[in-house]
């Protein structure tokens, strides 16, 4: 994958999964509150609906005490059971006139309900005492009010004593009847268990509840129950379906009536579903959805359901227990005693948010349960998860949008896969200059440089290798060279010191020359006296020597360049060797001439040959110089061709002074000859003694110099071969760099 796509999928990941997970526990916590709330708000309405329930038959209960208490319920529990033993038996038509009144009332009514179980009107009549149908024709079949208003008719003015007894307590009961909402209220005497007083007035008004027609209802049981009561104690019994009011599902509590610890028989109630299901269908906080109803423990409603009026009212759930009954896990576990809360699946099997608990009073054991949909419950938060959703997706896209930003911000400096770019560097680290890149001019950032500088990097280490090797064939030719220069200066200094101690020699032998010449001038001077009178003889000899004169006059400007130049040297060194020839010659000339002269020329000879001897010396001396210098400058040819000519001039001289020499004149010539030649000798000798210092003190300067030249020789040898060591080493370092390929 790419570093883009990476980089795209982490800055997606980093912004899209912690918003994920943001949104996620937001629904999650909204979900757990919100799920919370409507909890404790169905808990909130169970516990005040079970408060109401249990209020109600607490004050039940407590009013029917209070009532059985009153002693005018006392009174009229005597004087209606006195009145209603002592009532005249029925005739038969009353008998036929009450089965009439059970056909129309009673027995068609539980048909339509479907229960075909009970007797017919007839059997049922014929269960009942004569007094029972003498009170039952009475208050029932010749009372005027219809069917559930019968409890409006004070007296039958037929039953007298009956009537007078009905009319004291009528009105009270009455009036606590439609006050307190009860169905009916019944005064039932202890022995036979007679229902000797109804408000209501129903078919079991008159009847015994223990060997009647409703033996096995729950007002039985309820007087049952009830006379075995204290005195100021109560009994509820729980709801079950009652014939006596067209089996509609009727609950009763009872209390017993004392007078003077004598139990005269039970007051008792008939609270109708009514009351409950008004307490209970309290639409308040339930929404659309939400209900709180009651269940026994046979599973059958006890108050009416808001959302199944159709099966599961209470009357529906007893007349058809198959569909109307409610056995959810909530009425299980309330029934168990349990008190919770649950998401379950309703009585419809829609899934609800449930409240329950047990409700016990009496005795009795019932379910109060508090439900709402979950969808209703739900609804803020479906709204919340699609407001959520919403906001999640637009933060998606513009977290996408973001990442795709920053990707291309990040990505573009780089301008290339840090993979690839990792192994190149790593190639190049290497020694691999021959990587290749990929060409596309629209690379940038990094990678663009990468290949700019690896393009760059790869001519400058070729041209590295390139020098390097070039450096180093250069450095170890200027180690041989150096090596040998410093061989050539050894040599040289060696010979300028030769050449030094020759001139020194020289110069003591010029010096020499001098002083002798110095002395031939004086002995020419005197002999130029002597032998005056050969002037003209001698003046031939005097023209040639002036002849040569300026001929050595040559050889001495060439010894003049000596100081310029070695050549210089070597010129003036064979100037001296024609002057120390031509002073031999001369010398020897002079001695001819001295020994012709006879005793006139002995003196002379003396000195000719001095100076012949002299002349030798000095030849031998600049042999010597000469022989040195020849090491040193090898461009003498010109001098020594020189000084040839000067030594053929001299010979003419000679021979023209030979043939002269018959006479005095050319002794004279000759004497005059030798002492300008001694006075040029003179010069010449100290010219040459300077000249022979001053190149002594070059060469002393030369062999300073050359010792210097040495010392940087040495020092440019070391410098060589660092150097060449150097390049070896640079040449080691830039040997790994393969740079064949030079990128484009």
């Amino acid at each position: 994958m790419k570093l883009k796509h990476r980089m795209l999928v982490s800055l997606l990941g980093v912004g899209i999964v912690p918003a994920l997970v943001i949104t996620l526990m937001s629904l999650n916590t909204a979900s757990s509150s919100l799920e919370t709330q409507t909890f404790n708000q169905l808990e909130a309405l169970r516990e005040v609906k079970k408060s109401a329930v249990e209020r109600y038959f607490k004050t039940a209960e407590g009013q029917i005490i209070t009532t059985a208490e009153i002693p005018s319920i006392a009174d009229a529990m005597v004087s209606m059971t006195q009145a209603f033993t002592n009532l005249a038996s029925s005739d038969t038509a009353a008998s036929s006139s009450l089965v009439r009144y059970y056909q129309q009332n009673l027995t068609s009514k539980l048909q339509a309900t479907g229960n075909t179980g009970l007797p017919r009107a007839q059997e049922l009549v014929a269960q009942l005492s004569p007094q029972t149908i003498a009170l039952q024709n009475a208050y029932l079949v010749n009372n005027p009010s219809p069917v559930g208003e019968k409890g409006n008719y004070q007296t039958s003015r037929q039953l007298p004593a009956y009537d007078r007894a009905h009319q004291a307590i009528h009105p009270f009961l009455r009036d606590v009847q439609a006050k307190f909402g009860y169905y009916d209220i019944f005064l039932i005497e202890a022995q036979q268990g007679t229902v000797v007083y109804s408000v209501s007035k129903e078919v079991d008004f008159g009847t015994s509840i223990l060997t009647g027609p409703f033996q096995r209802s729950g007002l039985a049981e309820a007087f049952k129950q009830g006379r075995q009561l204290a005195d100021g104690d109560a009994v509820i019994v729980d709801f079950s379906p009652y014939s006596a009011s067209a089996n509609a599902p009727a609950g009763f509590m009872a209390s017993p009536v004392y007078r003077n610890n004598q139990l005269l028989g039970v007051l008792a109630y008939q609270f109708p579903i009514d009351r409950l299901s008004e307490i209970m269908t309290e639409r308040d906080g339930l929404g659309q959805t939400g209900e709180t109803y009651l269940v026994g423990s046979d599973g059958l409603m006890r108050s009416n359901s808001f959302l199944d009026p159709e099966h599961r009212t209470v009357f529906a759930s007893f007349m058809n227990p198959a569909e109307g009954a409610v056995n959810t896990q909530a009425v299980q576990r309330a029934i168990n005693g349990e008190k919770g809360i649950d998401i379950i699946s309703d009585y419809n099997g829609n899934p609800v948010l449930s409240a329950y608990a047990p409700l016990t009073a009496g005795g009795l054991t019932w379910a109060i349960i508090a439900e709402m949909d979950v969808k209703e419950a739900f609804a803020a938060l479906n709204a919340l998860e699609l407001s959520v959703a919403v906001i999640f997706v637009i933060a998606v896209i513009g977290i996408v949008a973001t990442a795709i930003i920053f990707a291309r911000k990040i990505t573009r400096p780089i301008g290339g896969e840090p993979e690839e770019m990792e192994k190149i560097v790593q190639t190049i680290a290497d020694g691999d200059l021959t990587v290749s890149f990929n060409q596309d001019p629209k690379a940038t950032g990094v990678y663009r440089s990468m290949r700019e500088m690896t393009k760059n990097l790869t001519a400058m280490v070729c041209d590295i290798i390139g020098a390097t090797s070039q450096q180093a064939a250069a450095a170890e030719q200027l180690s041989a060279s150096t090596v040998e220069t410093l061989t050539n200066f050894e040599a040289q200094n060696a010979r300028t010191e030769q050449v030094a101690a020759a001139m020194e020699q020289m110069t003591a032998t010029a010096n020499q020359i001098s002083s002798s010449t110095s002395s031939t001038a004086d002995a020419a001077e005197k002999a130029r006296e002597m032998i005056h009178d050969g002037d003209s003889q001698v003046s031939l000899a005097v023209d040639s020597m002036r002849d040569l004169v300026a001929r050595l006059q040559s050889a001495r400007t060439k010894s003049d360049s000596l100081v310029r130049s070695a050549e210089d040297i070597s010129g003036i060194l064979q100037t001296i060797g024609q002057i120390a020839d031509q002073t031999n010659l001369l010398a020897l000339n002079a001695a001819i001439e001295a020994a012709r002269a006879g005793d006139q020329g002995r003196g002379f000879a003396v000195v000719a040959d001095e100076v012949r001897t002299l002349a030798q010396s000095t030849q031998d001396a600049t042999g010597e110089i000469a022989q040195l210098i020849e090491n040193l400058q090898r461009d003498s040819s010109d001098t020594t061709q020189a000084m040839v000519d000067s030594a053929d001039a001299a010979g003419n001289v000679s021979e023209r002074a030979e043939s002269s020499i018959s006479s005095l004149k050319q002794a004279v010539m000759a004497v005059e000859e030798i002492a300008d030649m001694s006075l040029q000798m003179a010069s010449a000798s100290e010219e040459q003694s300077l000249v022979a210092t001053e190149i002594n003190q070059n060469l002393e300067e030369i062999n300073t110099m050359t010792g210097e030249n040495r010392q940087a020789m040495d020092q440019i040898t070391q410098a060589t071969q660092d150097l060449s060591a150097l390049s070896q080493v640079l040449k080691g370092h830039t040997s790994k760099f393969h740079c064949q390929g030079k990128l484009a």
